[in-house]
């Protein structure tokens, strides 16, 4: 069975002192621990190759209650594949976020359904930091073009690609993925199967997964596409909102603007990103927040108030409702 690294390396951010190397591992491994300070908590992995040359991880981080509401740097990533690969790195639970090269911020959890999505054929670093509030369960899974080519065809590959928008190489996005796609992906590798079975069971979900994937992806793009102007006038539109500070513009403000009515604004976001304006822009404004809370020692009510919340009950009752928390539990 043929790996598809040429090189694969993690040097662990938590003891920079320590690799961890070949991950192309050729059978269902054994649980390992990842090396992580004993005051940050303990961390456990496994990995197979299928016979598919789809490679599967899985692990968990259990984390010390002293370090709750910290940010944890990663890992520098060191990967080199024989082709171009696509890369899934998905939560069942905690939350992680992703910086972009601009230093931009986006969140990955379950309660928001998004996962990380790579179009690489190299991997440094990944940009990628865990929150310490509360215990991390994650899965990611590999695969290779040409292992796609073999599911789905290379003009569903070409079709997937485009719809994740990881056309280019390298690519790498927050994508959302409805809840019933990433339960296949979360339920690929259970502790209960090993060996052999445990093989072909995580064999037939990621078949599953990759297959559901292509279906919904079909689906969801199965209406007209939008106008080359259109979607330029979205694409300028999700920059000004990524960015944005203080309070939220209206639809009609919006409208007027770019020259669209609020319901083919609204609709074409939704279309091309994921999640209606407010609903992105609400998931920002928090993501924002949450990062605030534990990198600044700026007042709730002043960050509530930067974010454009026009009053602090608000922005607490919201912040509570997305992360489970209030946010003066961060301070604590």
């Amino acid at each position: 069975m043929t790996s598809p690294f040429i090189k694969s390396e993690i040097q662990w951010l938590t003891a920079p002192e320590t690799s961890v190397t070949d991950f192309g591992a050729t059978k269902l491994c054994q649980p390992f621990e990842i090396p992580m300070p004993p005051a940050i908590g303990v961390s456990i992995c496994r990995a197979v190759q299928l016979p598919i040359r789809v490679v599967v991880y899985s692990g968990s981080h259990r984390f010390a209650p002293t370090v709750a509401g910290k940010l944890l740097p990663y890992g520098k990533l060191d990967f080199v594949f024989s082709e171009p690969t696509l890369s899934i790195f998905s939560l069942k639970s905690g939350r992680a976020l992703y910086a972009d090269a601009t230093g931009a911020s986006q969140s990955i959890s379950p309660s928001a359904g998004t996962m990380l999505i790579h179009s690489l054929e190299t991997a440094a670093d990944a940009g990628l930091s865990l929150d310490l509030s509360e215990h991390i369960d994650w899965v990611t899974a590999i695969f290779s073009e040409s292992v796609l080519y073999a599911m789905v065809g290379e003009t569903n590959t070409r079709r997937i690609l485009a719809a994740l928008q990881l056309q280019q190489i390298p690519s790498t996005r927050v994508a959302k993925i409805p809840q019933r796609l990433t339960s296949i992906l979360h339920s690929c590798m259970p502790d209960h199967l090993t060996g052999d079975i445990g093989i072909l069971y995580a064999q037939a979900k990621m078949l599953e997964f990759i297959c559901e994937l292509a279906g919904w992806l079909d689906s969801a793009t199965a209406q007209p596409e939008l106008k080359a102007t259109d979607r330029g006038v979205l694409q300028e539109l999700h920059g000004e909102l990524t960015a944005l500070a203080g309070r939220s513009p209206t639809l009609r403000e919006l409208s007027r603007k770019y020259g669209r009515s609020g319901k083919v604004l609204n609709q074409g976001f939704k279309e091309m990103f994921g999640d209606s304006i407010y609903t992105f822009v609400s998931e920002q404004r928090l993501a924002q927040a949450h990062d605030a809370l534990m990198t600044t020692d700026a007042p709730i009510k002043l960050i509530a108030m930067n974010l454009g919340y026009s009053h602090v009950n608000h922005f607490s009752n919201a912040f509570r409702k997305k992360f489970g928390y209030a946010p003066g539990s961060l301070r604590r």
